[in-house]
């Protein structure tokens, strides 16, 4: 593992970051009209429950509706993009964002960001692909590089905006995407050789890529050639790390980064052979020699070491650790770092609040992955009595393990265990139809779990029941039903809620069948064949 260490002055930062307050950037373009939404009908009554301020948005092909609470603020056309904007390391969504056709506008679109009451913030002559760090405003461009590398990037295809100010970040002619930590900003650069004709491909794009870490004041900091800037906020599992760190890949020869390294910039620390965020603040690293270590990142200002092992880790609690197994006869290994225990393991999952691990021995936990406490253990079944098994982590401690008898896979055997280790055998109902066992976890609310349970219906569709923690359907013959997945759960639908498809709206509803926002499957074209009904 080596370790660089690089410092900024903090005092020359500080004193460009005055200066950038006072003289400011170009002012943004003016406000462009737009046409009205198409009308959407809206047949139920909106439940109280979504009264919280939340931003969310309820997709459709032909046009999406945003929310704040149950107020609506945006009903959209089929020609729009939208999106919530927001920053990860915040506990809420202050805007949104739609882009829109415009013949008018150079690009042949338009784009502008509105906040919660659904004014308009700033305007802009073209589309971006947008994030949110801290007051700062990312604006990079819409198409990734591969997708994009047949022309030169253009001044403007890449912009950050200090939302305080309402100013542009001074950025390079070429830059393409950037990267927002502690007041300093990394750019990622497409510099296009000037043989190639506009609309040739480049074969070696990323042998023309550059990253340049600059200051508020657009002076730079850093440059390297053949490397790439990018967000651990596009890694799953980030919560608990700084924004002080960020990924930058190296390139040799062809498309693949040939090193990842994790650079704070706020210390100086770099850590080479980034593998992938673990989770609670920590990500796992390969070493030199094969091994890979847990790489502690958000407690103390140094990284620190928590264990090393043979395999890549793939989730992990505090003190729990879950590996790709070194062997061959199952998938993952097990390591307790506080007792030492190794287990190999049959199945696991996460999500991000809890970790289910299904051990060959029978043993089922459910951890914490914020704390590491132990929500359930129990014993199971030994594998060997089974042909397959699958856990899910269904939340608020649940389990739920479908086993697969030796030699009869007709129906599995279905148990949800709860946080006090307790286990119910689900039943399906005689009254539900034979199905594909496609069995997953939905919804879970008062203590009580919900599971979907999808069948073939009528012309050959598909329909779903929702079922209890018993069994028994308490909503039968669903189009759809799925949980919503929002902002990186900073929207999440108030507990028990869900994506929902019946008659002749969709929506989100509660497992007693009530809407709380629907709209009508007429104001998509393509609903009838099930294709509209998004999150």
């Amino acid at each position: 593992m080596k370790t660089t260490l690089f410092r900024f002055g903090r005092t020359a930062a500080c004193l460009t970051l005055a200066v950038a307050l006072l003289t400011g950037c170009s002012l943004l373009p003016a406000a462009s009209p737009r046409k009205d939404p198409i009308p959407v009908e809206q047949p139920s009554d909106a439940s109280a429950a979504l009264d919280d301020g939340k931003l969310r948005i309820l997709y459709d092909s032909n046009g999406s509706t945003v929310l704040c609470g149950s107020k609506v603020l945006h009903e959209g056309r089929g020609d729009e993009t939208v999106a919530l904007v927001y920053d990860p390391a915040e506990s809420d969504i202050p805007y949104y964002w739609v882009a829109w056709s415009d013949n008018s506008s150079p690009s042949g679109r338009r784009s502008a960001l509105y906040d919660k009451t659904g004014a308009e913030v700033l305007t802009f002559e073209q589309d971006h692909s947008v994030t949110l760090s801290g007051n700062y405003l990312v604006l990079n461009q819409t198409d990734a590089l591969e997708f994009s590398c047949d022309h030169a990037v253009q001044p403007g295809d890449c912009q950050v905006i200090d939302l305080t100010t309402r100013q542009e970040i001074p950025s390079p002619d070429t830059a393409y995407q950037c990267v927002v930590s502690n007041d300093l900003f990394a750019f990622t650069c497409y510099e296009r050789p000037e043989t190639l004709a506009d609309g040739e491909y480049d074969e070696n794009m990323y042998q023309h890529v550059r990253m340049v870490l600059q200051d508020r004041e657009g002076n730079p900091l850093r440059e390297e050639d053949r490397c790439t800037a990018t967000s651990l906020s596009t890694q799953n599992n980030t919560s608990g790390i700084p924004s002080d760190w960020i990924l930058l890949d190296f390139y040799t020869d062809g498309y693949l980064s040939q090193s990842s390294t994790l650079s704070n910039t706020v210390t100086g620390e770099e850590l080479d052979g980034f593998d992938q965020v673990c989770g609670n603040g920590t990500a796992s690293f390969r070493t030199e020699d094969g091994q890979y270590q847990l790489i502690d990142l958000a407690s103390t200002e140094q990284s620190e070491v928590l264990a090393t092992f043979d395999r890549s880790v793939l989730y992990d609690a505090p003190g729990a650790v879950v590996c790709w197994n070194a062997g061959n006869d199952y998938r993952y290994q097990f390591h307790d770092l506080t007792t030492g225990e190794m287990k190999p393991v049959y199945n696991v999952d996460a999500d991000d609040k809890t970790l289910a691990v299904y051990a060959t021995d029978g043993t089922l936990r459910v951890y914490d992955r914020t704390t590491g406490a132990i929500l359930t253990d129990v014993n199971v079944d030994s594998v060997e009595n089974q042909d397959s098994a699958q856990v899910w982590a269904v939340g608020e401690g649940y389990a739920l393990v479908m086993l697969y008898p030796a030699g009869d896979h007709s129906k599995p055997t279905i148990r949800l265990y709860d946080a006090q280790g307790l286990v119910r055998q689900l039943t399906i109902s005689a009254s539900t139809p034979d199905g594909y066992y496609y069995f997953a976890p939905l919804t879970t609310t008062d203590g009580h779990a919900y599971f979907r349970y999808g069948y073939a219906g009528p012309n050959g569709k598909t329909l779903y029941d929702v079922l209890d923690e018993n069994g028994n359907a308490v909503l039968k013959g669903l189009a759809l039903c799925y949980s919503y997945y929002g902002g990186n759960g900073l929207n999440d639908l108030p507990a028990g809620a869900f994506m929902a498809r019946k008659g002749f709206y969709y929506g989100w509803m509660t497992p007693d069948g009530q809407w709380l926002y629907c709209r009508s499957i007429f104001a998509s074209s393509t609903d009838e064949h099930g294709y509209g009904d998004l999150i």
